[in-house]
């Protein structure tokens, strides 16, 4: 099975690469990218319009807690035993985004399947407890 994990904040341009290569790459594929960028609501859209769960993980760099589950999130990806994408998003750089999903707290983390929230939680989960809520979830 194939873990992608997408350091975000995404722009437009770089989202139907991410797509492709999700659908191409067997392994992980870690796609580092600039914190200042912001997602467009359409590239989020497309990306969490998938059939696969896609884990959306709201945080700030300026959050301890934010930057320790950052830490987790490579873990979970490489041991994931089904597919599953997950999408860093700056609350600070996507404002509309982090309201519109009710990120008035984070780290928050919302698993999305076919564009819609399945699940959320918020606060620090290490990867062990990521991967049993998520396994809860499927």
């Amino acid at each position: 099975m194939r873990s992608v994990l997408t350091t975000i904040a995404l722009s437009s341009l770089i989202i139907a690469p991410v797509a492709m290569m999700a659908g191409c790459n067997s392994e992980t594929a870690v796609v580092e990218m600039d914190d200042e960028t912001t997602i467009t609501p359409d590239a989020f859209e497309a990306t969490v319009n998938q059939d696969q769960l896609v884990l959306v993980k709201f945080g700030a760099p300026w959050c301890g807690p934010c930057r320790m589950i950052d830490e987790e999130l490579p873990k979970l990806a490489g041991g994931m035993g089904s597919d599953l994408e997950i999408l860093r998003i700056n609350v600070d750089n996507n404002p509309d985004l982090a309201s519109e999903y009710g990120a008035t707290s984070i780290p928050k983390m919302v698993l999305f399947r076919n564009g819609s929230v399945v699940s959320d939680r918020v606060g620090y989960m290490s990867a062990g407890e990521l991967e049993s809520w998520i396994s809860n979830v499927q």
